[in-house]
């Protein structure tokens, strides 16, 4: 192994420079990678500190479950009846849906989430699922109950209450830089040979310029060419969520069908949370967070859908809703197609365009919808679904808002967007096809409500009278409501939580025979049990009907036979009523024939007979026995003639 050791200066330099290089930046690299961890260590997957993951993320990452063994309702279940208990779709059935929620606030605390904000909530929950079993379907109040639980439960999986949410999953313990990769850096070696570059000249320093690997710098002009500024240039409109019909499942369960319209030209993400989500929870039922451009397609093709058991469902979409429920003018049609299904017979070709306007004389047929079918719309847009068919094609359509068509004919579409303003809305629409027939005239009902404004209850839409107990009301929640509570008593005291509806029968807490002024109070709450003030609206109930009298003020023309009679007419009410408002005059006992219910005076011309029949009704709607008057002379009367035996 003898021989000459030749070294080229050059050559050793560089590659004791090039080393030493190496070595500075490996090392400079460990210590800020070691000091990375040590100020921000990275969760391990199911072991975040203090805070909460949601049922999916459990459902679908059963390797990072704390614990394998949880007890619900008393029952203790392995993680694969758990996992298969996560898996079963609810189908409106409340015991479900809470296990669903209860499940992951368990996993959640046994992973180190604080559980002060729902403690009392997760017993409770238990004690209610020890008294119904899974899959039971309770219902009413008990219903309301168990899924009252679930929606605390779900603001707290989903870190709107409790200690807040650990994000869509941990990030991983082995992304960071490791620690032990700089400790290889091959060139720790080659430090020895720090001896010998004593001896060489300092005169050879040029030779650093075949030393450029640290040039990234030089690479840093090129972000000149970045203008990154462009991108927030287009502001997003709002996508809007359709509810295209609801299906009768013929179990006491339905089926919404659900799509969405993006008005963008480009795709829109929103994931579920407060911006994408279900009223009542769960939150998360299947729904999109991706939406393209345009609109979906119509039922049978919806975007999605969800199985319910026919209460209000509300998917509320980035502050606009649509809500489904088991109203029969959401049902699902047969689909109809959207241009002419019914082609005109082969044989009938060689001349189309002569043809059918010669012969055809029936009349398109159709519909329309909007909103889905929807009863009331929680804003102004609304969306109007159109249909028609006909033999040889449908041509044009004429709307009408709140007034029959009587405007011009347009185009024929299968969906058009109106802006209306709050209140009741009857839409109107007529088609015509190619041949000038005309269909008959169909139309909807939509209540446009401002679910901005304050909470707000009316009774029998704001009448200031009833002469019934039995009312209707009329309950405007807050965006979100989820349930309401309803009352006779300023405290509610008695009442319970039920599934919030717009229109509602009531009956007043009423004392019989006595005018008193009633008021009905209400308080709503949303998903995540937040609830809204007491509000509180107030009717006068008045039983007692008025009374009153007929008489003859004068009579004119008696001596010509003429039956003109002048009538003297007095009606009182009771002094706490609410007033005589109306009469009625007929020459018939059963007012079949006469003036119908008219404006009260007193006094009338009367020219309908000799004998005259009168009613009085009040401003309550209590009607008054019937009075008569018959002038004098008028009466029949009998003659008695002598019989004469000769």
């Amino acid at each position: 192994m003898g021989g000459n050791l030749i070294i080229n200066e050059t050559k050793l330099k560089r590659t004791l420079i090039g080393a030493a290089y190496v070595f500075v930046i490996a090392t400079l690299v460990a210590v800020l990678a070691e000091g990375a961890q040590a100020a921000a260590p990275m969760p391990e997957p199911g072991k975040a500190s203090n805070c909460t993951y949601g049922i999916g993320y459990w459902k679908n990452h059963p390797d990072a479950w704390p614990v394998t063994l949880l007890t619900l309702g008393g029952v203790t279940y392995s993680q694969s009846q758990l996992l298969d208990i996560l898996n079963t779709e609810p189908k409106g059935d409340a015991t479900y849906i809470l296990a669903h929620q209860l499940v992951a606030a368990k996993l959640n605390v046994a992973q180190g989430a604080d559980d002060s904000a729902v403690a009392s909530t997760i017993a409770d929950a238990d004690n209610w699922l020890s008294a119904h079993e899974l899959g039971s379907k309770p219902s009413g109040s008990e219903r309301s109950a168990g899924i009252e639980y679930s929606e605390t439960l779900d603001a707290y999986n989903n870190g709107l209450i409790g200690p807040g949410h650990c994000g869509d999953a941990p990030a991983p313990t082995d992304t960071p830089m490791p620690t032990d990769t700089p400790t290889s850096v091959p060139p720790t070696a080659t430090p020895t040979p720090t001896d010998t570059p004593t001896p060489l000249p300092p005169t050879a320093t040029p030779t650093p310029t075949d030393t450029p690997t640290p040039l990234p710098p030089t690479a840093t002009p090129t972000p000149t060419d970045t203008p990154t500024p462009l991108p927030p240039t287009p502001t997003p409109q709002k996508v809007s969520p359709i509810l295209e019909c609801v299906a009768d499942n013929g179990d006491g369960t339905y089926t919404a069908y659900f799509g969405y319209k993006n008005p963008n030209a480009f795709a829109v993400t929103i994931p579920v949370g407060p911006d994408n989500k279900f009223v009542p929870a769960p939150q998360d039922r299947g729904q999109p967070t991706t939406f393209q451009p345009g609109r979906t397609p119509y039922y049978p093709n919806a975007a999605f859908s969800v199985n319910f058991d026919g209460s209000n469902l509300v998917w509320a979409l980035n502050g606009k809703t649509s809500t489904a429920s088991s109203n029969p003018q959401q049902r699902c049609q047969k689909p109809v197609p959207t241009a002419t299904p019914t082609p005109v017979p082969p044989t009938a070709t060689p001349m189309p365009t002569d043809t059918p306007t010669a012969t055809d004389t029936t009349s398109p047929t159709g519909g329309i919808s909007l909103n889905g079918g929807a009863k009331e719309s929680a804003h102004s847009q609304v969306l109007v679904q159109l249909w028609a068919i006909d033999d040889i094609g449908v041509t044009g359509m004429m709307l009408g808002i709140d007034a029959p068509p009587a405007g011009t004919w347009e185009p024929y579409t299968i969906s058009r967007e109106l802006e209306l303003s709050e209140g009741l809305h009857t839409i109107y629409v007529k088609y015509r096809d190619a041949a000038g027939n005309e269909s008959p005239v169909y139309s909807q009902q939509i209540t446009v409500i401002n679910r901005e404004l304050p909470a707000r209850i009316s009774i029998n839409d704001g009448a200031v009278w009833t002469n019934t107990p039995n009312v209707s009301l009329e309950l405007v929640g807050p965006l979100y409501t989820a349930l309401m509570k309803i009352s006779n008593d300023g405290g509610l005291a008695g009442s319970t939580w039920e599934s919030y509806q717009l229109r509602r029968g009531w009956t007043l807490d009423v004392i019989p025979n006595q005018t008193a002024t009633y008021a009905v109070y209400a308080v709503f709450q949303d998903a995540w049990g937040a609830t809204s003030a007491v509000v509180n609206d107030t009717i006068v109930y008045d039983p007692i009907p008025p009374t009153g009298s007929v008489s003859l003020k004068e009579q004119v023309g008696q001596s010509t036979g003429s039956s003109t009679l002048n009538l003297m007419l007095s009606a009182q009410d009771d002094p706490n009523g609410s007033g005589v408002g109306q009469m009625r005059l007929s020459s018939s006992k059963d007012f079949s024939d006469g003036t119908g219910w008219i404006d009260y005076t007193p006094s009338y011309e009367w020219t309908g007979g000799k004998t005259v029949y009168v009613q009085f009704k009040d401003n309550a709607g209590n009607e008054s026995e019937v009075y008569s008057y018959t002038p004098k002379g008028s009466q029949p009367f009998t003659i008695y003639l002598p019989i004469i035996i000769r």
